[in-house]
């Protein structure tokens, strides 16, 4: 009977990026809170079909399916109350995750590319103050307030074309907005440069 190897090891991920096709997804999924339901906003802007998943331990019923036509849009509601957290798992990356509570509205997050940025646009729909940190998986951090009523946009530059930060508030351990993914203009790329480093 042959001896096992002492030290076994997985395979890594090969380090670097690769090129990558243009393809026609263009998605976004936005969230509106209300105090006993999620409404969301799922818009595709691209030349292709897109199925996204949206996965949550929180919402009863869990995991749902959509599939949104080229051009179309769709706006799911969930039956929320108190806390949730819910996630989008979609084509070439796509990912958004919203956590928080439902109690009292907080921020609005949206995501958009603007001149080769993906740019947030922070909305504080609470009585006070907000402090918010934008932790970028590509670039630098940043921190910055937006006061009660007003907005505020952050830009983030791309890398490849890919993106990956997460939203948080100082003081709201329970809220949470993640967005990442790949933005497409039709020309090739690269592959997710975080996965080859």
């Amino acid at each position: 009977m042959p001896t096992p190897p002492n030290r076994q090891s997985l395979p890594t991920q090969e380090e670097g990026v690769r090129p990558a096709r243009p393809v026609g997804y263009v998605v976004s999924v936005d969230l509106g809170v209300s105090k006993d339901a999620l409404r969301f906003s799922i818009k595709n802007r691209g030349s292709l079909g897109a199925h996204l998943q949206a996965r949550s331990r929180t919402v009863k019923g869990a995991p749902f399916s959509y599939t949104v036509g080229a051009g179309h849009d769709l706006e799911p509601t969930l039956r929320a109350s108190g806390r949730y957290d819910v996630s989008f798992h979609g084509p070439n990356g796509f990912f958004r995750r919203f956590s928080g509570t439902t109690k009292a509205p907080l921020l609005r997050v949206k995501g958009r590319r603007k001149d080769g940025n993906l740019v947030l646009t922070l909305v504080n729909q609470s009585s006070s103050r907000l402090t918010v940190h934008v932790a970028d998986a590509y670039g630098a951090d940043r921190t910055v307030t937006v006061r009660r009523n007003r907005r505020r946009k952050v830009r983030i530059p791309f890398t490849h074309r890919w993106y990956d930060v997460v939203v948080t508030v100082a003081g709201h351990p329970a809220y949470r907005r993640a967005l990442a993914g790949h933005f497409e203009n039709g020309a090739p790329s690269t592959s997710d440069p975080q996965l080859g480093s």
